[in-house]
């Protein structure tokens, strides 16, 4: 069986005080530990003008200890929600055409 033993969240935050919302919520979780918290100020500049600011926040989450797991964690990632960009659909039709050619070599093919 498989144990999530931690997890590195990286998260971008409007402002400051959101950062200090999610840093209480996190420590105050009871389904993990919180191990580490930082954050950074970003900038995006354009012609050397700031554009948008936000925080960039990592988190690591442990879930089990790494030597004696105890908790069978399951984590899902929906990724539908994400748009596709030209490059993994390209990428997608290269392994298509990778598994198509792994299938033909196979001995009882």
């Amino acid at each position: 069986m498989n144990y999530v033993v931690s997890v590195v969240e990286t998260l971008r935050v409007p402002n400051v005080k959101e950062v200090e919302k999610l840093h209480t919520q996190m420590r105050d979780d009871n389904k993990f530990e919180l191990k580490k918290f930082e954050y950074q100020h970003k900038e995006v500049k354009q012609k050397g003008e700031v554009i948008d600011e936000y925080e960039l926040v990592k988190a690591t989450l442990v879930f089990n200890n790494e030597k004696e797991p105890e908790n069978h964690v399951s984590i899902n990632i929906d990724t539908s929600l994400f748009p596709v960009s030209k490059a993994s659909e390209a990428e997608d039709d290269d392994d298509e055409d990778c598994d198509n050619a792994k299938e033909d070599a196979l001995p009882w093919n």
